[in-house]
């Protein structure tokens, strides 16, 4: 063979290898998810005084006196957050570094109206329950209608508490509590707002049985009674600052779950009243749920996750109690960060948990009624929200490589979303799934409005519930019994015993 013909061969089959390790091919970007659909926010500043700005989700801002150069003395900053995953799905905004897998706590966006650059750089804080020491700052650079993730560098994070909440929660509560729903023990959120006495839940958490029985707070025996008289494990060991640590955590995953405030109560007659009638209400629904296949037992507990949401997609939460990895912890409230340009940013870090193993994973759409079809996986216990592409039969669709391959967590819960537009009209499937070492899944596509491609992304917020997409019986009638027991269960919230503690317990 002749050197050139040598030469010639050799790339070829370079080029081939590269083909089957590159990137699935993708379609154009989205038009439906877009970072235009999140909210932005305006904050008027003088360029030459010192403003801490925060957002609605936390985030704060602290731009020293004269770090922004502009033509005049004013600016108006603007800016996005993308926090929460169903911000990242609606925004479009994919967890992908090239062709790594990302996964995130979060992701803003920073700029201003008017013309101007940042000349001495911005301090902002990003909140996070404990910062993850293994995140890092990725800038966003927008290629083909995309935002990918580039130059990514070492956080700092502010030490606010000597002590490991997450830790101590794991150790001593979590086997019986979390914070938004009932388990063997209640719901955590918002619990010193029912307590009348902080001393006396401190003294309960410690030692359950001696507040119970020295007769001196009747809630902790209205809750005692609740809980048939089941005994909460002791903790004498937890200090007073161990137990301010828990507290404190406790209201700060209340505050991101979003778990609101307990109204005031109502007199014992009524709240007996509207009980028995949101139990007929309940039972009446739940025929209408199990006509249609489902097996939904419903949290008597009047709790925000009783809550299932129907469409003429229903979703249809099925709760899947998992262990999941935890991953290093730093004591810290704020991911610390200093900036010294516009646009994206991303605190990320490579999917590299100890769960990741090679895995293969292909899907196949029917139904379709548009051209162009965005593939997306989704994993939400990392936040992951990565973008497919046709694989190398052009036909079926893959997140890595073309010929479906990636690694992956495995065991955890995941979605394949796939979302078309054309002539205005919006095509959409969600397929829930438990991610595994070898996977094939059909995903069935149908038009559906903007309001409900909106409710389906919004249910993916759920940290404790997976759902799948099904046409819906007694569409109206379950409308009209959801928008009745949402008003009853405003009026019975905070009543369960005698004594009328609010709901949830402790």
């Amino acid at each position: 063979m002749k050197p050139a013909q040598s030469f010639y061969s050799l790339l070829a089959v370079l080029c081939i290898v590269f083909a089957s390790c590159n990137n699935s091919t993708k379609p154009p970007a989205s038009q439906v998810i877009t970072p235009a659909n999140l909210t932005e926010q305006y904050f008027a500043i003088s360029t030459d005084v010192d403003t801490t700005l925060t957002t609605k989700e936390g985030i704060r801002v602290h731009i020293p006196g004269g770090s922004i150069q502009a033509d005049g003395k004013r600016v108006t900053v603007v800016i996005k957050e993308a926090l929460s995953l169903y911000d990242m799905l609606n925004g479009g905004l994919t967890t992908m570094s090239g062709k790594e897998l990302l996964r995130s706590n979060g992701m803003f966006y920073i700029s201003t109206k008017e013309a101007s650059k940042i000349v001495k750089p911005l301090q902002v804080e990003v909140p996070a329950v404990y910062a993850d020491t293994s995140m890092k700052l990725y800038s966003g650079v927008e290629k083909e209608g995309r935002i990918d993730w580039e130059e990514p560098k070492s956080l700092q994070s502010s030490d606010t508490a000597n002590c490991d909440a997450r830790l101590l929660f794991n150790n001593n509560c979590a086997s019986c509590h979390a914070i938004a729903k009932k388990l063997t023990g209640p719901a955590l959120a918002n619990v010193e707002n029912r307590w009348p006495n902080k001393r006396h839940l401190i003294e309960f958490i410690r030692n359950n049985q001696a507040v119970i029985h020295s007769g001196k707070c009747a809630y902790a025996v209205c809750l005692y009674d609740e809980y048939n008289k089941t005994p909460m494990n002791t903790f004498p060991s937890l200090s007073d600052d161990d137990i301010e640590c828990l507290l404190k955590y406790f209201r700060r995953e209340t505050e991101r779950l979003g778990v609101t405030e307990f109204p005031k109560k109502t007199s014992a007659a009524e709240d007996s009243t509207n009980l028995a009638y949101l139990e007929k209400l309940w039972a009446k629904r739940e025929a209408y749920m199990e006509e249609n296949g489902a097996k939904v037992e419903y949290n008597r507990n009047y709790d925000t996750a009783f809550t299932v949401s129907v469409d003429s997609l229903l979703v249809q939460p099925v709760i899947i109690d998992t262990k999941k990895v935890v991953p290093p912890y730093e004591n810290a409230e704020y991911y610390k960060i200093t900036i010294n340009t516009y646009g994206w940013h991303n605190i990320d870090c490579i999917l590299d948990m100890p769960d990741v193993a090679n895995s293969k994973l292909v899907v196949k759409k029917k139904g379709v009624y548009s051209d162009v079809i965005n593939m997306y996986l989704v994993i939400p216990s990392y936040k992951v929200f990565v973008e497919g592409g046709l694989l190398e039969n052009k036909v079926d669709y893959g997140f890595y490589a073309v010929d479906g391959n990636i690694s992956l967590p495995m065991n955890k819960d995941a979605f394949i979303i796939a979302i078309g537009e054309k002539g205005g009209r919006i095509f959409y499937g969600q397929r829930y799934f438990r991610t595994s070492p070898t996977q094939t899944i059909e995903m069935s596509i149908e038009e559906v409005s903007k309001r409900e491609l909106e409710k389906n992304l919004e249910n993916l917020k759920m940290e404790d519930a997976t759902f799948e997409v099904k046409k819906t019986k007694h569409f109206k009638d379950m409308k009209a019994l959801d928008k009745e027991i949402e008003r009853m269960k405003e009026k019975v919230k905070g009543v369960i015993c005698n004594c009328q503690h609010p709901i949830g317990g402790a």
